[in-house]
């Protein structure tokens, strides 16, 4: 079987660079695009980059030629990002790059925010090149929380089998098996049991709980150097 090509145009990945990585279900992808409004950065979400320079779902990329060759996508879509890396949008001399989304249209990113993939910086040479984009932003949760807001995803191959039924955001009720929600929080359990100590190897450490998303903007931006 041949293996899957990425047709896509990468824009320029502007310095500074804001990494965040984290389990699934933390938020990355909402946080980086409400942290990149707030900082007038353009955003790029790896999973998103995979899926439109393929034009298959991860679950159908993971159904059709496995996990292994998803982790190469990953690692060559990290490879263009860093080989895209620019000090700055004024370096930028071709108008027909387009930058990714940013809230001030019409004008050029000031930094660049990427939420990666869960399982993309457990690869070490995928580590080092997050390492070598900008700062790595960990955004930490309890496995119950989650749990909670995994329960109706369908885009999570690692995670979905046919024992993982929809977790509750609900109290149980009185006769309901907790059993239900088990297998996705076990699961979610051992990969984060597998993953915490690379996590853990981030620059900056954000527990996001029960906070809202501004509530975990603000606090990247008051960790980063140069932004609160």
């Amino acid at each position: 079987m041949q293996p899957v090509s990425i047709d896509l145009r990468l824009p320029p990945v502007v310095a500074p660079v804001v990494v965040l990585i984290g389990p699934p279900g933390v938020g990355k992808t909402t946080v980086g695009s409400a942290l990149a409004g707030a900082l007038g950065y353009q955003f790029f979400d790896a999973d998103h980059l995979i899926e439109s320079g393929t034009g298959m779902t991860i679950p159908d990329i993971f159904a059709a030629y496995g996990e292994s060759e998803f982790r190469r996508l990953e690692s060559e879509i990290l490879a263009r990002l860093l080989s895209g890396k620019t000090s700055s949008a004024n370096n930028v001399r071709n108008n027909s790059d387009v930058f990714l989304k940013s809230t001030n249209k019409g004008q050029l990113p000031g930094g660049t925010v990427i939420a990666t993939g869960a399982g993309m910086p457990v690869k070490r040479e995928n580590f080092q090149c997050l390492q070598s984009l900008g700062f790595l932003v960990y955004l930490a949760a309890p496995v119950k929380i989650l749990t909670e807001r995994l329960g109706d995803s369908k885009n999570r191959p690692l995670l979905n089998s046919s024992d993982n039924k929809a977790a509750s955001k609900q109290p149980l009720t009185e006769g309901e098996d907790r059993k239900t929600i088990e297998p996705l929080e076990s699961k979610l359990a051992s990969l984060l049991a597998q993953r915490e100590k690379i996590y853990q190897q981030s620059e900056f450490v954000v527990q996001t709980g029960e906070c809202s998303v501004t509530e975990v903007v603000q606090r990247i931006i008051d960790l980063l150097p140069g932004t609160s």
